[in-house]
């Protein structure tokens, strides 16, 4: 499982976001397989490898939703405030969505609109039948 802030999901949903930066003991997902994500549905992860923090590049940041890798260490430091001495290590993940999740109030719309769709075919198919 990958939890994901509120915020960055729609980065995720749009595909701006392609990684996360984690701080575990050990991979907890692994490459080739899915991990659910509440909010998302199922990522297919791509790749997961040990990093260097100081060594992310801009393009790097860009990759996991951020404008610059300043910005994301700094955002990564205020989530990780014990990171010196928590004995872990920094991981990046590499994921694409699979399967999106589908909102409850937009399974109605789609729902509504087939309901739409169908009684005006049916309303056409009998119309055609009458002449």
């Amino acid at each position: 499982m990958l939890l994901f802030k509120k915020t960055y999901q729609e980065a995720i949903r749009s595909g701006r976001k392609i990684t996360t930066i984690r701080r575990w003991s050990r991979a907890r997902v692994r490459a080739g397989k899915r991990a659910f994500s509440p909010g998302l549905g199922w990522l297919h992860i791509e790749a997961i490898e040990v990093i260097d923090l100081k060594a992310l590049t801009d393009d790097d940041a860009m990759q996991d939703g951020f404008a610059t890798a300043g910005q994301m260490r700094r955002q990564l430091r205020s989530l990780y405030p014990r990171r010196a001495r928590d004995g872990k290590q920094w991981f990046r993940v590499r994921f694409r969505m699979t399967h999106r999740m589908i909102h409850r109030r937009d399974a109605e719309h789609a729902k509504e609109d087939l309901t739409t769709a169908l009684s005006t075919r049916d309303w056409i198919q009998s119309t055609a039948d009458i002449s």
